[in-house]
């Protein structure tokens, strides 16, 4: 509950920032709005990603909990993972030079 009013505040804050103060000071420092800051406020209570791992692994494997695209979404916005990549997106393979061709470069 006290984590909650602490993010309420941070985020009310940011708004004000954001909304008020920082393009006053850019404006009046002629500063393109294109380079403007923002303001972010991140989360006050961090999960245990342990724990977590933990959880998911008992109510999956119980069967009370589905994997799905939003909960592998959710988990990994909690753990500051990136999103996952499309199955259209593929990721091009790191090809390793031969030592021949790296001595011909030299």
């Amino acid at each position: 509950m006290f984590s909650g009013l602490i993010e309420h505040f941070g985020n009310s804050f940011t708004e004000v920032f954001n909304q008020d103060l920082i393009p006053r000071l850019m404006e009046l420092n002629l500063v393109p709005q294109k380079y403007w800051p923002t303001m972010s406020f991140g989360a006050v209570e961090s999960v245990d990603l342990k724990t977590l791992a933990q959880f998911l692994r008992d109510t999956t494997g119980s069967q009370v909990l589905n994997p799905d695209a939003d909960l592998e979404a959710h988990v990994r916005e909690i753990a500051d993972f990136p999103d996952k990549l499309d199955e259209e997106e593929e990721v091009a393979p790191v090809v390793e030079p031969e030592p021949e061709e790296i001595a011909e470069i030299a």
